[in-house]
Formats: C-alpha cells, sequence, structure tokens
C-alpha cells in the first residue's frame, strides 16, 4: 500500500521547489531560473521604466507648453489665469516625474 503514495513513482513526476534544485532554498540574492518571482521583479521594473519615461515625455510637452503659452501676445484677467494655471501644470509634472523617479530607484535598489 506505501508503493502508492511514494513520490518517486508519481505519474507526474517528483515535487520540484520554486526556489531552487533539489528542493533546496538558493543563497540570498542567487537567482534561480525556475522562481516566478525573479520574472514578477523583471517585469514590474520594465513596467516602472516604461511608465517613468512616458511620465518625463509628458512632463517635457508640459513645459513646452508652458513656453509657448509665455509667448503668446495676450493681456488681461484670462491671459493670467491662463498663464497661472500652465504654471500650475508644470509644478504638478515636474512632481510626478520626481515621484516616478523615486519610485523606480526604489524598485531597482538591491532586494526589491
Amino acid at each position: 500500500m506505501n508503493s502508492l503514495f511514494n513520490q518517486q513513482t508519481s505519474p507526474f513526476g517528483p515535487a520540484v521547489s520554486p526556489f531552487g534544485v533539489n528542493n533546496a532554498m538558493p543563497p540570498f540574492a542567487v537567482s534561480s531560473p525556475t522562481c516566478a518571482c525573479h520574472t514578477v521583479v523583471a517585469n514590474g521594473r520594465t513596467l516602472l521604466d516604461v511608465h517613468e519615461r512616458s511620465i518625463r515625455t509628458a512632463c517635457d510637452r508640459t513645459d513646452a507648453a508652458q513656453q509657448a503659452g509665455a509667448s503668446i501676445s495676450w493681456q488681461g484677467g484670462a491671459a493670467s489665469m491662463f498663464r497661472q494655471r500652465l504654471n500650475d501644470c508644470v509644478s504638478d509634472a515636474r512632481s510626478t516625474a520626481e515621484a516616478a523617479r523615486q519610485t523606480r530607484r526604489l524598485a531597482w535598489q538591491a532586494g526589491a
């Protein structure tokens, strides 16, 4: 009866650990090709890189819009409000770009 439960004869093969070869835990910070965690982390870092570049591009475009708005020959309350809103957008864009840069840096630190 014990032979029915023997993992050596399982039709599914031997149990394999996602952490390394022969069910042994690899040393800290050693990559194992069978560990899904490393793939998830790499994919997350790639996604952060893509979004950070996108945010920097949007920030650059916001700066360009502010510069173009400043060169418009326009006076009055509406012009002042328009320029102030562009300034606010630039400030928000720069804050967002800095937050994205910090988030990316954290994701790429060792152990993240």
